[in-house]
């Protein structure tokens, strides 16, 4: 046996009180990192579902607001009326054009009775 390696792998493992204490930040570092990277791996999940929730709900939305227009206005009329109240400069609000249209509407009506 070669009693010169041994010696020389005891001091290789000795170290002074500031080396330790560097090591011990290094890990404490690490570990803060490692909780850190975690927390972000799971902000970002509950990001992705809530997004992905929020798209599904405007899609939703929006299929239902067309399902309520094409029902409610279904020949396109009104969109010809507010066309012609922008066209004429009648700078009518929204709620007078779709009045207008209703009462054009009921007016026709009756004619057909």
């Amino acid at each position: 046996m070669d009693y010169g390696d041994d010696e020389n792998a005891t001091e290789q493992e000795i170290i002074d009180e500031e080396e330790l204490a560097l090591i011990k930040k290094v890990k404490e570092a690490k570990k803060r990192y490692r909780e850190n990277f975690n927390m972000l791996k799971e902000t970002k999940s509950e990001m992705n579902f809530i997004s992905q929730g929020i798209d599904q709900s405007k899609s939703e939305l929006v299929s239902q607001f067309e399902a309520w227009y094409e029902d409610t206005f279904d020949d396109g009329s009104l969109d010809d009326a507010i066309s012609q109240s922008v066209h004429k400069k009648d700078h009518k609000s929204p709620k007078k054009v779709v009045q207008q249209y209703n009462e054009n509407q009921e007016a026709e009506n009756d004619e057909d009775d």
